[in-house]
C-alpha cells in the first residue's frame, strides 16, 4: 500500500475470514522492516484485542493516566509528558473528561482514549483492527464519523482492517481488498468500492 502522512486506508478482509490477524501481522511486519533502518517508533493498536481492537491499558485508570501511560513507557521527560498530554486531550476532545475513569466512558470516547495513547510516541503508522466491530448499526454510523474526524486530525497514517464495506466507504481515503491473503484490488475508495 502506498501511504502518505495523514492518509486513511482500509484493508478489507473477506467477510467470512476468521479475524484480521493475517492482514494486521503482514502490515506490522512490513512497517517493522521499513522502520528498522529509519529508527522511527510505531504502534499497533489491537495487540490485546480490547474494545473492538483497541488496546486500553487499565480500564480503572483515568483518561489522562491511560494516555500518560504511553508517554511514561516511552520515557519522555516530565515537562514533555505534560505538554503532550494536554495537546492529545485537546485533540481527542477529552480535556473536560481527563479525570474520568475509562470504564465510565461511552464506547466512542474509549476509542478516542485508545487512539490518543497509541499516538503518544508519534508513530508513522497506526494499525486499527476492526475498532467498530462491536457496535450495532445505529451506534456505528456516529462512530464512523467520529473516528474519521479523529484520524484526520492526527499526523499519522491510519490503516484499518475490517470486513464492513460501509466502514471503508465512510472512513477511508484508499482501500485494499484482500482475497485469500493477497491484495486483489487497491486504490482510492471511490474507485475500488
Amino acid at each position: 500500500l502506498d501511504r502518505g502522512r495523514g492518509d486513511l486506508q482500509v484493508v478489507e478482509r473477506e467477510a467470512h475470514a476468521h479475524g484480521t490477524d493475517q492482514p494486521m501481522r503482514l502490515l506490522d511486519a512490513a512497517e517493522r522492516h521499513e522502520q528498522r533502518d529509519a529508527g522511527h517508533a510505531h504502534h499497533v493498536a489491537g495487540q490485546e484485542r480490547v474494545d473492538g481492537g483497541f488496546t486500553i491499558a487499565h480500564r480503572h485508570l483515568s483518561v489522562a493516566d491511560n494516555i500518560r501511560f504511553g508517554l511514561t513507557a516511552a520515557r519522555r521527560p516530565t515537562a514533555e509528558q505534560a505538554a503532550r498530554l494536554a495537546g492529545l486531550l485537546d485533540t481527542v476532545e477529552l480535556s473536560d473528561r481527563a479525570r474520568h475513569r475509562v470504564s465510565d466512558l461511552p464506547y466512542i470516547d474509549r476509542l478516542r482514549v485508545a487512539v490518543a495513547r497509541a499516538v503518544t510516541t508519534e508513530p508513522s503508522l497506526l494499525l486499527l483492527d476492526d475498532p467498530l466491530g462491536v457496535l450495532h448499526d445505529r451506534e456505528r454510523e456516529e462512530a464512523r464519523r467520529a473516528l474519521r474526524t479523529l484520524l484526520q486530525s492526527l499526523p499519522v497514517t491510519a490503516v484499518l482492517a475490517t470486513d464492513d464495506v460501509a466502514d471503508a466507504v465512510a472512513i477511508a481515503s484508499s482501500v485494499a481488498v484482500l482475497e485469500d491473503g493477497a491484495v486483489a484490488q487497491a486504490g482510492p475508495t471511490r474507485e475500488v468500492i
